[in-house]
């Protein structure tokens, strides 16, 4: 380590900032930045300023974050905002998913509107608003609503999906990698969350 003197080492998340505050007090790597990504409170101020005392520079990735990081004790002048961004190319160039094209186009006409979710599906995200708020709307509607969650804790609501008797109107299509092309397939994409960092997952379907 110390035969190849780093100039910065770069952490995000509770484990590498761990590792990276051992590497810096070896005097190893010059600078330790730590950026945060969640909107999740810290503890308490003193552990949260002795916990990021070794940082040089806490990057938040939206002044909301950047309000909490402060809020919570760390110091205003270590804090500093560089928003999270996307490739709208990326998004813009993508073709639309074969296998879901295929399986929307099996229900026949008229074609159903597709309205498309994508996040970890956590509680936070508010999936239980969007599905409440679609069998509310489907029993006024004349054209059926089919909904596309795109996440991995799909088993929190399926129990809820059949309560609202959705079921054959709510996919879940589970972690997927391929999130442009499945972007491209939606008529509508909600994004009900209660609390978000940044909300990038809205900017990549806009740039859809």
């Amino acid at each position: 380590c110390k035969k190849q003197r780093v100039d910065v080492i770069h952490c995000h998340g509770p484990r590498d900032h761990l590792l990276a505050t051992m590497v810096r007090s070896t005097r190893c790597a010059r600078r330790m930045v730590r950026t945060r990504h969640f909107h999740k409170p810290l503890n308490s101020g003193l552990f949260s300023r002795l916990l990021f005392a070794p940082c040089d520079r806490i990057i938040a990735i939206s002044r909301f974050v950047a309000d909490l990081c402060e809020r919570d004790g760390l110091p205003a002048r270590k804090v500093q905002v560089i928003y999270d961004s996307i490739d709208p190319q990326t998004f813009a160039e993508a073709t639309p998913d074969a296998e879901l094209s295929q399986r929307l186009a099996a229900l026949g006409e008229p074609r159903p509107v597709v309205v498309g979710h994508v996040s970890t599906l956590e509680h936070r995200k508010g999936c239980d608003v969007l599905l409440k708020a679609v069998a509310a709307a489907q029993s006024r509607l004349d054209q059926r609503l089919i909904v596309v969650l795109v996440g991995q804790k799909d088993g929190l609501w399926r129990p809820l999906v059949e309560e609202l008797g959705l079921g054959e109107s709510v996919w879940f299509l589970g972690r997927r990698s391929d999130v442009p092309s499945l972007l491209k397939c939606f008529g509508l994409f909600v994004m009900p969350s209660r609390q978000e960092a940044m909300g990038t997952a809205a900017l990549e379907a806009m740039a859809a």
